[in-house]
């Protein structure tokens, strides 16, 4: 068994026997090396703890503390490896703290490791049933299984306990909206935008690839969203213009650029808002990745091919900019660069054979109608094919 499960249940065991350290008291904390500043800062209050961690008579409780403080520090800086070990050490100290157990469970589940994630939670729970942030985090694992019921069951029970929990809101939200409960996922939506910007981002918005995001400008796209689906658009775009103007931050443009791009011609002013994206940081892969996808169709792949590279270089493992470079090579007549990346996407993301197959049968390279399991050499020849025919979407 993995070493956090057996802690995992090893705690469990010592709360059912009564047996656990108790919560560390905040009263006396530094505030340097606090929850608190952690919220507001995240980064800067990991030199301040690491410098506390090194007493040596610190208190357990004190250590757990820090360890945790510390651990929530180096999550929203894009660390969770490093926090995951944070977290170890502070539930080694204090077995108690359910809301350790929350943190590090997110992080398991981005290491991909569910079941560990998912043991986690249970622990959690069985500290402390009324969490509400170890309750949506239930409710998402529901989501990920198409238990709608249990998913929705877990969100509201968090919300209960916390009627502006922003993951639950945003969560809910987008379940309904999955299943055409249009009226509901406003509901939620609109709970999820009035929450106070200074309120929100204390919790910490961290998005798929561990970068930090505003979360005001996370609600924001989300309701922008919904209008979009339901037809709303110039409200939609209302929502997108409100936030960029409250901060001129890259997802905030990353999101109004979507928008103009998937209207259809505006593709101009979406350039605009990916420049501006990327200026701001350049190492965002999603602006650029964008940026390149909205080049390619003002037919500038010159431009488009060197925003992929971009994309590329910053996450070498995005399958679909790869894809995308290789459509950009094809237009530029560069037919084994095309072939390279094409199948350098398939290695990585298996997906993309299915999404590839209905544009190789419409063009006569491929003439079965079960998908190749791996790269044989008649699908090779097949996407050669394919890569020297523009015309081949």
């Amino acid at each position: 068994m993995q070493l956090i499960v057996r802690l995992a249940l090893a705690a469990l065991a010592s709360f059912a026997l009564g047996a656990v350290v108790a919560d560390a008291a905040a009263g006396d904390s530094d505030p340097s090396c606090s929850m608190e500043r952690m919220e507001t800062d995240p980064a800067s209050v990991i030199a301040p703890c690491s410098l506390l961690l090194n007493e040596h008579d610190l208190a357990p409780e004190k250590r757990a503390e820090a360890l945790f403080v510390r651990g929530r520090g180096y999550h929203r800086t894009g660390r969770p490896d490093v926090a995951a070990l944070d977290y170890d050490d502070a539930l080694k100290l204090n077995p108690s703290n359910d809301e350790i157990y929350v943190s590090r469970a997110n992080v398991a589940f981005r290491q991909r490791r569910y079941d560990v994630g998912q043991a986690l939670l249970r622990v959690a729970l069985k500290i402390n049933p009324r969490n509400p942030h170890a309750l949506r985090a239930m409710g998402a694992v529901h989501a990920d299984f198409d238990d709608y019921d249990g998913a929705v069951s877990f969100y509201s029970k968090a919300l209960n306990e916390e009627p502006a929990e922003p993951y639950a809101l945003l969560f809910r939200s987008r379940l309904y909206a999955r299943h055409q409960q249009f009226q509901d996922a406003f509901k939620d939506a609109d709970a999820l935008v009035a929450i106070e910007p200074d309120i929100i981002n204390r919790q910490g918005y961290v998005d798929r690839k561990a970068r930090m995001r505003d979360f005001h400008v996370v609600a924001l796209k989300h309701r922008a969203d919904l209008y979009q689906a339901t037809g709303n658009y110039d409200l939609g775009r209302r929502d997108l213009d409100a936030a960029v103007n409250y901060k001129a931050v890259p997802e905030a443009f990353i999101a109004r650029a979507e928008f103009l791009w998937t209207r259809g011609g505006q593709d101009e002013d979406a350039l605009t808002d990916l420049d501006a994206a990327t200026a701001l940081d350049p190492y965002d892969s999603e602006a650029h990745d964008m940026r390149g996808m909205v080049l390619m169709r003002l037919r500038r792949p010159e431009l488009a091919l060197e925003a992929f590279n971009q994309a590329l270089t910053h996450d070498p493992s995005d399958a679909y900019a790869l894809r995308m470079r290789a459509r950009v090579h094809r237009e530029l007549d560069q037919t084994d660069e095309a072939v390279r990346d094409f199948e350098a996407a398939i290695r990585i993301n298996p997906l993309i054979v299915r999404e590839t197959m209905p544009a190789l049968l419409h063009a006569g390279y491929w003439n079965s109608r079960e998908a190749p399991r791996s790269l044989t050499p008649a699908f090779r020849d097949a996407i050669r094919a394919c890569m020297l025919d523009k015309t081949c979407n």
